[in-house]
């Protein structure tokens, strides 16, 4: 897979044959499920770029991809399209190696992110800003977001196609993770969120605990002690609209590429794509961990400025208006009408639910229609 040719003028075709088979196709299992070090040293090689890249690509006069400004080595961009779960070595390491490919995800992503908000070229794209994960222990983990790097997962943004790949077979995992060991999934996605430097991999955490908000509580609470990351998934319940309502318009000639599409259809079809992190954390604020989220939310109430604080009271309904700059944010659920405990639920969030007027301030807890029960 290295290549036997020492000449860096001459390339080793049969190596390349071989790496292109192994990360870009389908067949890609037998090598990631005996040979997963080797997959993993190679993948490095294969998809990371370095300085020697960028001092080549300033002799060229245009750049027809994004590859370099994400820390992917150009030339990946046509042999991983279209971004898809099931294309290259991603999910079969994912399931047979799950700590080892963990470790490879974060390395790679965290590459990724130094080069996107540090660029090395002079044609830079829009600048990400830091956002700061605090955990239960008061650790914090300051990672780089933006809305390009949230919705990477998706494909809903532009970037490599071969991380796309790699977060879709990560999405992909930890769900089936939690239908089948739901006891482990908190601790996993713990893990990511404090060792990941990228938003990239925080989204694929949110979309998952947003599926399974009573298994993923812990991961859920450090999601929501970063107000953009709660603002960044909204936004992208309505771009995951348009994503699915494309899927599949436009004629596909290639069989390798209808196997894609219909991984793709069957990912975009499954029930919590409309659902966000906020959604998950009104779920939450039902169970035992009410009176932590209700702590957070309090902490993001007690810095805005009063002008900021606009509410209206509760009244005969469960939904008011808490409107933060030009953004609202989730409120606490409780049973209290006064109005620093009126319930605030964001637009998406009240459309998934049958009867508002059933859900009175004073009676949640017997009204609760079952759309909100697991």
């Amino acid at each position: 897979m290295r290549g036997q040719i020492k000449d860096r003028n001459r390339r080793d075709l049969i190596a390349d044959e071989l790496r292109d088979l192994i990360y870009s196709g389908t067949e890609a299992m037998p090598a990631a499920r005996d040979l997963p070090d080797l997959i993993m040293s190679v993948g490095t090689d294969y998809l990371l770029a370095s300085e020697d890249d960028v001092r080549r690509d300033r002799y060229r006069s245009s750049r027809l991809g994004v590859e370099l400004d994400f820390g992917i080595k150009e030339g990946r961009h046509h042999d991983s399209y279209p971004a898809t779960a099931i294309r290259g070595p991603w999910i079969h390491l994912l399931w047979y190696h799950p700590r080892e490919a963990l470790d490879f995800f974060i390395k790679v992503f965290n590459h990724s992110v130094d080069w996107y908000a540090h660029p090395r070229l002079h044609d830079r794209l829009e600048p990400p800003w830091e956002v700061e994960l605090t955990f239960a222990d008061g650790t914090t983990r300051t990672q780089w977001a933006n809305a390009r790097l949230w919705g990477l997962y998706r494909g809903m943004t532009v970037g490599p196609y071969v991380l796309q790949s790699m977060l879709m077979a990560l999405e992909k995992w930890l769900l089936e993770l939690a239908e089948e060991r739901p006891e482990e999934l908190d601790a996993i996605l713990l893990d990511i969120l404090g060792r990941s430097d990228s938003a990239a991999l925080s989204a694929v955490v949110a979309s998952v605990a947003a599926a399974y908000p009573h298994d993923s509580g812990e991961a859920l609470l450090v999601l929501l002690s970063a107000r953009d990351y709660v603002e960044l998934d909204r936004s992208r319940v309505a771009g995951d609209r348009q994503v699915s309502g494309l899927s599949g318009m436009l004629p596909t000639f290639r069989v390798d590429h209808q196997v894609y599409e219909a991984e793709r259809k069957k990912a975009n079809a499954v029930p919590h794509r409309g659902h966000h992190v906020e959604t998950a954390i009104a779920n939450l604020q039902l169970g035992p961990l009410a009176p932590r989220v209700h702590a957070i939310l309090d902490r993001h109430l007690a810095v805005l400025r009063p002008k900021e604080r606009k509410q209206i009271a509760c009244g005969a309904s469960l939904f008011t208006e808490w409107t933060c700059g030009s953004t609202p944010f989730p409120r606490r659920l409780d049973q209290k009408s006064s109005p620093q405990r009126a319930v605030r639920l964001s637009t998406a969030t009240c459309g998934s639910i049958p009867n508002r007027q059933t859900l009175m301030c004073r009676q949640w807890s017997t009204k609760v229609p079952s759309v909100w029960r697991r």
